[in-house]
């Protein structure tokens, strides 16, 4: 199974600056400039309210079509499973071994915050991120909140901040 995504193009912000003449004053609901953009999207059970909300507004800023549909991205076989559903304990060593040839697991080369301290480059012909951060990388600072905390993602307040220990 892949994340689902969303995706729009633009061919210009002259709506959004119509529409918001200081459009450098808002901090979400529009894109900075004309192109495609596109974003991974994870846990609609609790990420619905925001993604609304943000759709709503990039649709009114910019008078475009947003685009949902499977992206290539696979989900990780950790990140599938209900809450409280715990498949390694189950299994012994070796069944847990042969479970990286049959499944996706996270990647976390691929998980880097690029996009979030502005280094990320799409290569020519990828969209641009509509988003700081992919489903994937959601998922998995998810999981970190319950490993560490050992408390349900839903049960936290809205905003989290999390550190880069490496530099601390």
């Amino acid at each position: 199974a892949c994340y689902p995504f969303v995706r729009l193009h633009t061919e210009t912000v002259a709506r959004a600056i119509l529409e918001t003449p200081d459009i450098s004053q808002l901090s979400y609901g529009f894109v900075a400039g004309p192109g495609r953009y596109e974003t991974t999207l994870t846990r609609p059970d609790l990420y619905s309210h925001y993604y609304l909300e943000q759709f709503r507004l990039l649709l009114q800023n910019h008078d475009i079509e947003l685009e949902v549909g499977t992206s290539t991205q696979p989900i990780p076989v950790h990140f599938s499973f209900a809450e409280n559903d715990h498949i390694e304990g189950t299994m012994n060593a070796t069944r847990r071994l042969l479970m990286r040839d049959v499944f996706d697991l996270p990647d976390l080369g691929a998980m880097d915050d690029g996009i979030a301290n502005g280094t990320y480059e799409p290569l020519p012909g990828e969209p641009q991120p509509l988003a700081l951060f992919t489903a994937a990388r959601v998922d998995y600072s998810l999981q970190r909140l319950r490993h560490y905390t050992g408390t349900s993602p839903e049960w936290f307040q809205n905003f989290v901040l999390f550190t880069n220990y490496q530099f601390y």
